[in-house]
């Protein structure tokens, strides 16, 4: 085997790793308060099942920046 394949294959198997382990704490931690996973209850409305809603009003509204020039 080539020193660039074993290479390549290190690093493909590295990648693959990290990304496991990435889906496995997602799904691992997942309904744990606020998704911290730090043991505290979250105070947030919409996790307290209060969505908060946006007025009629400003869903048209747009934020222009001044043109500098």
């Amino acid at each position: 085997m080539d020193w660039q394949q074993l290479l390549v294959g290190l690093i493909v198997t590295a990648a693959a790793c990290y990304l496991g382990r990435q889906a496995w704490h997602a799904w691992r931690d997942r309904g744990a308060g606020c998704g911290g996973g730090c043991g505290k209850t979250c105070t947030s409305d919409a996790a307290n099942g209060q969505a908060a809603l946006i007025p009629p009003e400003q869903l048209t509204l747009r934020h222009h920046s001044p043109k500098r020039g």
